[in-house]
């Protein structure tokens, strides 16, 4: 558990040309290290490029709640991944619970960032979800978001290497899930809605 975590970064640099915000830095980043019913609780992150980048190999459930965000990108979820592979990994899921996320003035915000990622050692097949409630502080607000790349049509790379998707090539997210029960993800988005802020399909709960 990090609780009441204060991170601090320069927000001016995320207006640089040089700098800009998806080259800012980074307040909390757990790479590929197996982390285990991970919970940030009260944090306060700001002037941050990216606020928290959920673990690339999160075992039980990811759980970010009562925290104060205001970043360019303030939560990033990348599918699992592991750099000595990642058949391992296991089902993930991430809550975020009662978070306020505020636009850092001059700077394009994302809230929630679903960020699909084929390199090989990615698990793209794995159970991946994130349940968002009572967003920016507002009960009653709950949704689940999907990868971009869970769309029906979306073809699923096939398997190489380290890279972990489909046993044959050309199948879309659908056909391969009524075939083999696998998709991007580990389901297919039953949603194409999209909200401001959020990069990601969104299906109100």
């Amino acid at each position: 558990m990090l609780d009441g975590t204060i991170i601090r970064g320069d927000a001016t640099l995320l207006t640089d040309p040089y700098h800009g915000p998806a080259s800012g830095p980074i307040g909390m980043w757990f790479s590929d290290y197996p982390t285990k019913n991970l919970v940030v609780r009260n944090a306060d992150i700001q002037g941050m490029g990216w606020g928290i980048l959920t673990p690339y190999w999160a075992e039980g459930e990811t759980t970010i709640r009562d925290s104060y965000l205001s970043n360019a990108v303030d939560i990033s979820v990348s599918t699992p991944y592991s750099v000595n592979g990642s058949k391992p990994i296991g089902a993930q899921r991430t809550v975020i619970d009662a978070v306020r996320f505020v636009a850092v003035p001059g700077v394009d915000h994302t809230a929630i960032s679903m960020d699909y990622d084929r390199s090989n050692a990615n698990n793209l097949i794995q159970l991946d979800q994130v349940f968002v409630t009572a967003f920016n502080g507002v009960a009653g607000d709950n949704f689940q978001v999907f990868y971009l790349e869970q769309a029906p049509d979306y073809i699923i790379p096939r398997s190489s290497g380290g890279l972990i998707g489909s046993p044959q090539s050309g199948l879309t997210n659908q056909q391969a899930f009524n075939q083999y029960g696998i998709a991007i993800a580990g389901a297919v988005s039953p949603t194409s809605k999209r909200r401001a802020g959020i990069k990601g399909f969104v299906l109100p709960m």
